[in-house]
């Protein structure tokens, strides 16, 4: 069942985040490309490219990210300058900010966060059903 929460204080979606880091990039880390990785990836600096993880995402409160991100948990604090795709949850913190089109079974958007860009809840489903 998909889920729209806002809130008005500050936590960060931990019901399911056991996930270790295993990667960090990063203050003052300028990466060029695409990121691929199977592990959780923190992201303290910035990207110019995707983010692709089968993990967790999180993204950091003086990142930018310009490019798409997909992961099962994305918890953005930074900025992002594309689409995101979550396949469980995509939180967005009071110090987020996305510039784009988001898909997430469960999305949650702190109060202060901004959003520009269109919701979809039903396309995860349907990749999740394929």
């Amino acid at each position: 069942m998909a889920i729209f929460e806002f809130r008005s204080t500050k936590k960060v979606v931990d019901e399911d985040l056991s996930t270790a880091i295993d990667t960090i990039v990063g203050p003052g880390t300028l990466i060029k490309g695409e990121i691929i990785t199977s592990k959780a990836i923190k992201i303290e600096g910035d990207v110019e490219g995707g983010v692709d993880s089968q993990s967790d995402i999180f993204i950091g409160e003086k990142s930018f990210i310009k490019g798409n991100v997909c992961g099962n948990h994305v918890i953005v604090s930074g900025k992002i300058q594309g689409n995101a795709v979550a396949r469980k949850v995509l939180e967005i913190t009071a110090n987020g900010k996305v510039y784009g089109d988001v898909s997430s079974e469960k999305l949650i958007i702190d109060e202060g966060a901004f959003f520009k860009g269109k919701v979809d809840m039903e396309e995860v489903r349907k990749q999740e059903i394929q």
